[in-house]
């Protein structure tokens, strides 16, 4: 019979005579990266299968601060989404080239000196896919209102033998957490939340 090694293996709680087993970590390689209307509505496949790595935007809080007699307390202002890169190979049949350009081209065109009227002409949405190995998606975090900060060609060089890549840096405007089952996360707790302050006519802290 089996020795379930792996069950003494873990992290001890607070009582001191129990433990929890730890799980499976997300890997790094297991991802894929989508860019849905980028460039057109066509664009944004070649460097789904081009791509190398993709970070995630970082999500911070304004903290603000209430004063009132001698304390203070602290709530949470406006979010913000930082910037996020990706990566990609450049192949040679100038295919992510193209794309690339041609969102940039929706932006404003290097050509003509043209802006778009209205910043929904160019943004597109980037949905970050984590998979477990065999091609089912574990959870999802898109990205919507994106559009493209800065685009780096690289370099030739003839002494290495590397790959020249591709690096997009992205600002979204909104990034949201979607389960296995293409659940957000966050709707629940929005839809508890509102629930507490329409009952009871303010928010009721745990």
């Amino acid at each position: 019979m089996a020795v379930e090694t792996l069950n003494n293996f873990g992290v001890w709680t607070s009582a001191g005579s129990v433990q929890r087993q730890m799980k499976q970590p997300v890997q790094q390689f297991r991802f894929s990266v989508e860019l849905i209307g980028f460039g057109g509505t066509t664009g944004g496949q070649n460097l789904t299968l081009e791509a190398k790595t993709c970070s995630l935007p970082k999500e911070s809080f304004d903290k603000v601060t209430i004063n009132g007699g001698n304390s203070e307390v602290h709530i949470a202002g406006k979010r913000h989404w930082s910037d996020f890169s990706i990566t990609c190979r450049d192949p040679i049949d100038g295919s992510v080239s193209k794309e690339i350009k041609a969102q940039l081209s929706a932006q404003s065109s290097a050509l003509t000196t043209a802006v778009a009227t209205a910043a929904t002409n160019y943004k597109f949405q980037t949905n970050v896919i984590v998979n477990d190995g065999s091609g089912k998606a574990l959870f999802q975090y898109q990205s919507v209102g994106c559009w493209v900060v800065d685009a780096d060609y690289g370099s030739f060089d003839y002494s290495s033998s590397d790959t020249k890549d591709i690096s997009l840096t992205i600002q979204p405007d909104n990034c949201v957490f979607y389960d296995s089952e293409g659940k957000a996360i966050d709707s629940e707790l929005a839809s508890s939340l509102l629930k507490n302050v329409m009952s009871t006519g303010g928010l009721t802290l745990p």
